[in-house]
């Protein structure tokens, strides 16, 4: 009984002893679990923190690029930098698009499309994205901040116009790194281009000139943007790579956000079924859980890094070996479960210890190999596949130094001999070694000599790999390069103080401004040494002030080693580290200042002689407004005062011609028509003084269509037809194509042509021949009309004098031939109006005269209008002309002879007239006698016509009543005046009775009168 309680009691001891033991193997095995899930979270922290800030470092180097320009970067400069930079850089896995994107004004943003267009980018518009995601033109802001440069450009060109400030979160960024002067990083987003979780950092550029010492001066200082644009899941996917890390549940939360907002990125384990739903979890909740928690900081915004083991990952790391323990305890005997459960003890903590240091070595981030004396490799952990991309065991028996750099190899051997050669010995090396894939990677390895250690017997390598960490080191050391040799070799000066002002570093542009070397100013030189005016106390000041603001730009005097002074503008940068420094960018301003006074001086004398000069011009242009004023008035007085007489002495040769007034004989008629000729003959002399005096001021107006060459011709011909058949003289036409038409003002052509062949009749003797030629030329683009004559000739040195107005070249008391002298002169200023030239031949005298008009002509495939052809004046009695029975014409006219004769010849026709003699009066008689048509003069006592006429067509009764504005004003825009207050016609004195009669009967009709139907020909 005894030993039976003895063997229970050892069987018992032994199932304790066996519970105690599974329980103490499991808790071994979940803190190896723990350690493992840190150690990876741990690296995925690392690699996830150094990939964001790889992102910031790219926008800082294109921000620098910008800074250091001394001029607009252009397109193709940002792609061949930031390409070069990315081929040189590390090529950061998530950087979506580096992009420059200006500051644009609305007022300036159709400007901006229209550039961006003729830059290549066809129908190019400023966009925003609407509510389902798409883009379409923004909407109107006070300013936009528009994606221009894109690069890569091939996969981003579909963002390109796109407004950052058209959605909050990119405008809230915008804003805070504008105000700052910072690199600024937007919350969490959803990126314009492939619409993926992403984010942004901005890094504000500035006018080069333009002061930034404050927010006010930032904001108005402000040019543009560089700008970042990276993806969420590719910064993730970076820190996971390694396949034991892709059980791990990864949060980002933005501590910018309330404790209980949700993450705004997951990646869920890759062995979960379904993805983890961001609603479904807080960071409270989170923490709760015990997981790896880390910051990661980035352009002046924190995230918080959770990362959790998924369900299996602890699962997937658990064996069977406690479980076997524990059965083996309860089975054997006490004896046999003691000495088995001792030695399985002890076999199971050498099987743990082993089994634990083959985790850390196949499992941990760093690679090892046992390597022989002569270089021949032993063993190698699995690791090798995931830092070289060799697959385990691959390279055993191959030599070591086989895959290193061939600029590595002799640093390599001399090292690995050493260690060889030195028991214990250990020695750190970085080289370059030959990937799977044939490139060349960076490690870092440690060899220690462990030949005298029985288990190993061989050299123990720990490789570690530093590739993106040498590689991010060598872009850093390349752009400090860079930017060295930039500051080294700009022509502004560099330098940088620490706060009691000392020089720590200065550039040879510096140097070359103050006369000192650089070994002299880093000697303990401070900036009270060359500042030249500013007491002691001011400068600690004004560096207090700077170090308070973190920026400043002012304008200061240095004194150079020789003792002079020269003017400086300095931009002072105060950066808080490495226990604060100044950096300064100095200009000498020197000869800036000098031509800024020399400037002032001449921009002082220039405004008082532009003032002198104004003040004589202004006298001047008074003077001469004042003789234009008095020229036009004289013409229009005298236009119109000779007019009223001329239209009484014509009427009256017209109405006693008509025999209205009683039966005349042969010899009254011959009488009354020399008066009618010598009332249109001056009558033509007025109209050529006032057409000269319109093309001279610049005030003839050319009202083009298409007529019929040979029409014009026609028409212009037969106003010389009856004196050319009185002289007897042979008048022919010939034109090289009769279907010929031109683009022309008919009115001011034939009055050319007319000009001409009046000249050729009046000048050519009885019996000869006068000829007018017409030719076309296509090629040329060129008609000339040629008006030839065998009449008395012009000599030679008349030719000059033969287009001047009132010129006659025989301006003798005994000349033969009557005439102004302003025909020819007419003809002139007619064809440069239109763009042609007049000139003239003549063999001499009695050697007749050629001249010739040329005027631009194309062919065209058009039919032109039909050429009223001017009409003789009627010298017999005209058909009587029926008007409505009780028609009633008003007459408003304050001339008796201009009444009288109207009068005389409406009553003749059966009209009934009242009379008005002013404006007034013609309102007033309107009213009463409801008048079928109104003749209106213009000038008139009381109220003139113009007034008249607008008055009354604002009474309803009068609103269609026809009224013709009868009168002697002739000068420019006297008709459309007339027109603009309401008039239907516009009719200059002197008149044709006949003809005034005729539109008056046409208007009454509701026909459009014939343009100078009642005009005197």
């Amino acid at each position: 009984m005894r030993a039976k309680t003895g063997a229970l009691a050892m069987v018992m001891i032994g199932m304790v002893f066996s519970i105690m033991l599974f329980f103490t193997i499991v808790h071994l095995e979940q803190a190896g679990i723990r350690q493992e899930f840190l150690g990876n979270a741990e690296t995925s922290a690392v690699v996830l923190s150094t990939t964001a800030k790889q992102y910031e470092h790219d926008v800082e180097v294109i921000h620098a690029f910008f800074a250091a320009s001394s001029k607009d970067v252009s397109r193709g400069e940002f792609s061949a930098f930031v390409r070069l930079h990315m081929q040189r850089a590390v090529s950061t896995p998530g950087v979506q698009a580096l992009i420059w994107a200006p500051v644009v004004p609305d007022e300036q943003r159709t400007a901006f499309e229209q550039s961006m267009a003729h830059e290549g980018f066809a129908h190019f518009q400023i966009l925003e994205r609407n509510a389902q995601g798409g883009l379409v033109p923004a909407s109107k802001r006070r300013e936009y901040v528009v994606a221009s440069y894109n690069e890569p450009f091939e996969t981003t060109s579909g963002g390109i116009g796109f407004d950052f400030t058209s959605e909050p979160v990119r405008r809230a960024a915008l804003e805070q790194a504008r105000d700052s002067g910072e690199a600024t990083a937007t919350a969490p987003t959803r990126l314009v281009v492939g619409d993926e979780p992403g984010f942004l950092i901005f890094w504000p550029i500035y006018q080069r000139e333009g002061a930034i010492n404050t927010v006010a001066t930032r904001r108005a200082n402000i040019t543009g943007y560089v700008i970042g644009m990276f993806r969420l899941r590719d910064l993730v996917e970076t820190a996971i790579q390694v396949p034991d890390l892709r059980d791990l549940n990864i949060y980002l939360f933005d501590e910018g956000l309330p404790e209980d907002a949700p993450p705004f990125y997951i990646h869920s384990a890759f062995s979960r079924n379904e993805p983890l739903d961001p609603n479904d979890v807080t960071l409270t909740q989170l923490l709760k859980q015990n997981p790896y928690s880390s910051r990661v900081s980035m352009a002046g915004r924190n995230w918080r890094l959770i990362i959790s083991p998924a369900a299996s990952y602890e699962a997937s790391r658990l064996d069977s070996i406690p479980w076997i323990a524990l059965l083996i305890g309860m089975t054997s005997t006490f004896a046999i479960a003691y000495a088995m459960a001792h030695q399985q003890h002890a076999t199971e903590r050498l099987r743990h210890s082993e089994h634990r240091f083959r985790l850390l070595i196949e499992k941990g981030s760093n690679a090892f190999a046992i390597i022989a004396p002569n270089g021949t490799v032993q063993y190698t952990s699995p690791n090798y596949e995931h830092i070289l991309g060799y697959p385990s065991a691959s390279r055993v028996g191959h030599s070591t130094f086989e895959l290193i750099h061939p600029e590595d190899q002799a640093e390599a051997q001399r090292v690995f001999h050493e260690v060889v050669i030195t028991p214990g010995a250990s020695r750190t090396l970085q080289i370059r070694v030959r990937y799977a894939n044939g490139g060349w990677h960076w490690i870092e390895t440690t060899a220690t000599n462990l030949l005298d250690e029985p288990e190993i017997t061989g050299i123990l390598a720990n490789v570690r790999d530093i590739h993106d960490y040498k590689r991010t080191e060598l872009a850093l050391r390349e752009n400090e390069r860079r930017l060295r040799t930039i500051l080294q070799t700009a022509q502004d000066g560099f330098l940088i103080l620490d706060l009691q002002l000392r020089f720590l570093d200065v550039n040879e542009a510096y140097c070359a401004m103050s006369g000192f070397t650089r070994a002299e100013l880093l000697n303990g030189m401070t900036i009270f040494n060359v500042e030249a005016f500013e007491a002691h106390e001011q400068i600690h000041a004004h560096a207090h002030q700077i170090m308070t603001q973190g920026i400043d730009l002012f304008e200061t005097r240095h004194r150079r080693k020789d003792g002079t002074t020269f003017h400086v503008e300095i931009s002072v940068h105060y950066i808080d580290s490495n226990g604060g420094v100044m950096v300064c960018f100095c200009r000498d301003i020197t000869d800036r200042k000098r031509r800024e006074a020399e400037i002032r001086h001449l921009n002082s004398e220039l405004e008082q002689r532009v003032a002198e000069r104004t003040a004589d011009l202004s006298r001047a242009n008074a003077d001469l407004n004042r003789a234009l004023r008095a020229k036009d008035e004289f013409l229009a007085t005298m236009s119109h005062e000779l007019r009223t007489p001329l239209n009484g002495v014509l009427s009256f040769s017209e109405l006693l011609q008509e025999q209205i007034s009683g039966p005349i004989n042969e010899q009254q008629r011959r009488s009354l028509q020399y008066i009618e000729s010598s009332g249109r003959h001056l009558l033509s002399l007025i109209n050529d003084i006032l057409d000269l005096s319109k093309v001279e001021a610049g005030r003839m107006d050319i009202h083009t269509e298409i007529y019929s060459v040979v029409e014009i011709c026609e028409a212009s011909l037969l106003f010389v037809k009856e004196l050319a058949n009185k002289k007897g003289l042979q008048v022919q036409f010939v034109c090289n194509d009769n279907l010929a038409v031109i683009e022309v003002d008919a009115k001011r052509l034939k009055q050319m042509l007319v000009n001409l062949l009046s000249n050729a009749v009046k000048f050519t003797p009885g019996g000869g021949q006068v000829l007018l030629a017409v030719t076309t030329d296509a090629d040329d683009g060129v008609i000339q009309f040629t008006v030839s004559d065998t009449g008395i000739g012009i000599k030679a040195e008349d030719m000059e004098r033969l287009f001047h107005p009132f010129t006659q070249l025989d301006s003798s008391l005994s000349r033969q031939h009557e005439g102004s002298g302003l025909g020819l002169a007419l003809v002139r200023r007619l064809a440069d109006l239109m763009g042609g030239s007049i000139g003239v031949e003549s063999g001499g005298e009695n050697q007749g005269s050629r001249f010739v008009l040329a005027l631009p002509w194309h062919p065209k495939p058009m039919l032109p209008p039909t050429i009223h052809t001017a009409q003789q004046p009627q010298t017999n009695v005209p058909n009587r002309i029926v008007f409505p029975s009780q028609a009633t014409i008003l007459l408003a006219e304050d001339n008796e002879m201009t009444i009288d004769v109207l009068i005389e010849y409406l009553h003749y026709l059966n009209l009934q007239v009242v009379v008005a003699r002013n404006g007034r009066e013609a309102i007033e008689r309107a009213q009463e006698c409801m008048p079928t048509l109104i003749l209106m003069d213009i000038q008139m006592p009381v109220m003139d016509g113009l007034s008249a006429i607008r008055e009354l067509r604002t009474l309803p009764a009068f609103r269609t009543t026809p009224i013709i504005a009868l009168t002697a004003l002739a000068m420019q825009g006297d008709r459309e005046r007339c027109l603009d207050v309401g008039a239907n016609e516009y009719l200059s004195k002197p008149v044709s009775l006949h003809g005034l009669v005729e539109v008056m009967q046409q208007m009454l009709r509701n026909e459009k009168p014939k343009e100078g139907a009642a005009l005197w020909p």
